[in-house]
Formats: C-alpha cells, sequence, structure tokens
C-alpha cells in the first residue's frame, strides 16, 4: 500500500473533520486556482478553502501558500503532521496575508506564516496572537463574522429604490 503524501493527508483530515461537524464539501477535480475544498455553510452559502500542510519537526508551524489572494469567503487551513496531537489552524486569508512575510521565487509569491516566530516584532510568538483560529471549525460553518463579496458590495452601493428615487431624478417626476 502506498503512503499519502503529507498534502493528500491534510486535505483529507480536513475533509473528514468537516464531514463529521455536518458540513457539505466539495472537493475539485483538479485543483484549479489553488481551491482545495468548497464548503457550503448553514445558510447555505460557499466558502473556498485552500489546505496546506506541513510534516516538518523542525518547523511544524510553518505554513506557505504561493500567490495568495486575500478575499472574503476564502480561508487558508493549516494542518500539522508533525505535531502531537494534530493540530489545525483555520485562518482567513485576509488574517493569513496580514500576519506572513511575502518573498518572491520564481516568478510567484510566497506568504509565509510561521506561527513559531515572531516574539521580536509581537513581543510573543503568532500562535498566541492568532490561538483563536486554532482548530476553530465553526469559521467554516457559520458566517457570523465573515461577510461575503455580495455583503461587501451592496453596502457600498446605494440600493435600486435608493438610486431611482435621487434628487437627480426628481426632475423627471414633474411631467
Amino acid at each position: 500500500m502506498t503512503v499519502l503524501n503529507a498534502h493528500k493527508q491534510g486535505e483529507f483530515l480536513v475533509v473528514r473533520e468537516l464531514l463529521k461537524h455536518g458540513a457539505s464539501v466539495y472537493v475539485p477535480v483538479v485543483h484549479a486556482e489553488r481551491i482545495g475544498a468548497v464548503v457550503r455553510r448553514r445558510d447555505g452559502r460557499f466558502i473556498e478553502l485552500q489546505v496546506t500542510t506541513i510534516n516538518t519537526p523542525k518547523t511544524p508551524r510553518w505554513f506557505q501558500v504561493s500567490d495568495l489572494v486575500s478575499r472574503p469567503g476564502f480561508f487558508v487551513v493549516g494542518v500539522t503532521l508533525a505535531t502531537r496531537p494534530k493540530e489545525v489552524w483555520v485562518i482567513p486569508s485576509v488574517v493569513f496575508s496580514e500576519y506572513s512575510s511575502v518573498s518572491v521565487g520564481s516568478g510567484k509569491a510566497i506568504f509565509d506564516l510561521d506561527l513559531d516566530s515572531g516574539a521580536r516584532k509581537y513581543g510573543r510568538p503568532k500562535r498566541e496572537l492568532l490561538s483563536e483560529y486554532q482548530g476553530a471549525w465553526d469559521l467554516l460553518l457559520d458566517d457570523d463574522d465573515d461577510p461575503t463579496i455580495d455583503e461587501i458590495s451592496a453596502a457600498s452601493m446605494p440600493s435600486f429604490a435608493e438610486d431611482w428615487n435621487s434628487p437627480e431624478d426628481a426632475a423627471y417626476d414633474t411631467v
């Protein structure tokens, strides 16, 4: 029997846990646009996940993502196979991007998030600062704190009725 590579082990661990929590999980046949899974939330909306897995005892919480485009509804799920017990970090892509260092190699931007570092910059390791994201499966199931792109667009644009009844349009109502 062939042993699964670390990346696939991490993906399967994430899918198994989401299924245990009652989530509807969809795994793409091809990893297009670096999406490892799509989850339908309890309210029917969809979010995207990128799973990154590390199996190195020397740096067990150092997650890397290539060409990260942070946006609402997109999460980086980091899996550590080298720790006992294994750890899963559910981090909104916006937070992952904020706490990452970025380097460029082979034409790609590499976002590095080493959760065991950061003491010099923040006064304590990033794993302490971001501890709320360890095992935070509810972030993938509930949408309380993660506005969707539709909600952001709706908040920044006037509704149809507001636009229709604008002062500029009042001149046309006197015909």
